[in-house]
Order: structure tokens, then C-alpha cells, then sequence
């Protein structure tokens, strides 16, 4: 949903809860949350003299690279997965190059 939310107010140029609520069809409780996770991530603006329209910020302002939020959820797992791999393959080649000490775990497990 936050997905969407960011994708509606890149859309239309500016953010406000009542903009979430209509194009999401949602109360006005989960637009104003959706409201601050935005502006927590730096894609909005903050509330300015009460102002019911905030500024979307560029992709520059947000330190990014372009990506969005599930972008980067993507890219850390794809990271998880190959520190993981990595891990796999150390362990292996370990057992592989020192037979004895795998010996040595079996003739534990047998007693």
C-alpha cells in the first residue's frame, strides 16, 4: 500500500490525505499514517502553515538512486542470498579440505 501511495502523490505532483483517500479508497486514519511514513522516508514534504498539499520531493532528495521501497527490500534479500551462498560454500569447502574433522563428528554421533 505504501508502494502505491508513493506511486499516486509521484503521479499527481503533490500529497495531502484527502488525495490518498480518494485514489486509495481508504479512511482518512490510514491516508494520514501513509502521509507520515511518506514524509518519514523523505518523499514528502513536511506540513507547512497548515497547508493541505505537500511537496513530492525528487528522486534526488531522497538520496536515492531511484529505486522505490520495493526495490530496495529486493536488493537486501538478493544480499541475504548471496552472503548466505557464500556461507554455504565456505562450510562445505571446509568438510571438503578436512575430511578428518567431519570423520570426527561422525565417530561423536555413533557413541
Amino acid at each position: 500500500m505504501l508502494d502505491r501511495a508513493e506511486e499516486v502523490v509521484r503521479e499527481q505532483g503533490r500529497a495531502s490525505i484527502s488525495l490518498l483517500q480518494r485514489r486509495l479508497k481508504v479512511g482518512y486514519s490510514r491516508a494520514a499514517r501513509l502521509i507520515d511514513l511518506l514524509e518519514q522516508r523523505g518523499i514528502i514534504g513536511q506540513s507547512v502553515d497548515g497547508g493541505r498539499a505537500r511537496e513530492v520531493y525528487d528522486n534526488s532528495h531522497r538520496g536515492g538512486d531511484g529505486h522505490s521501497l520495493a526495490d530496495e527490500a529486493d536488493d537486501i534479500m538478493a544480499e541475504e542470498k548471496a552472503r548466505n551462498d557464500f556461507l554455504r560454500s565456505q562450510a562445505s569447502s571446509r568438510f571438503q579440505h578436512n575430511p578428518s574433522s567431519r570423520a570426527a563428528i561422525d565417530d561423536e554421533e555413533i557413541d
